[in-house]
């Protein structure tokens, strides 16, 4: 996901339905975190902790434990 696309529908949520999208999934990519979290779409005092998507996670650790014979 691209950080300018992650930013217009965190920015379109709030303003337009009123709902915040808690925690933020992503797939290992830190820009669009990063861009989210500085821009601070909701109220300043929420924090968006961001998690790992879980395909994202099994897919790198498989190949981190694959023997090499």
């Amino acid at each position: 996901m691209e950080a300018v696309g992650a930013l217009s529908l965190y920015k379109h949520s709030i303003a337009e339905i009123n709902l915040c999208y808690i925690p933020f999934v992503a797939d290992g990519d830190s820009k669009p975190y990063t861009t989210v979290e500085k821009a601070k779409p909701f109220d300043p005092a929420i924090f968006i902790p961001k998690e790992e998507c879980v395909n994202h996670v099994n897919k790198q650790m498989g190949k981190s434990l694959q023997f090499d014979l």
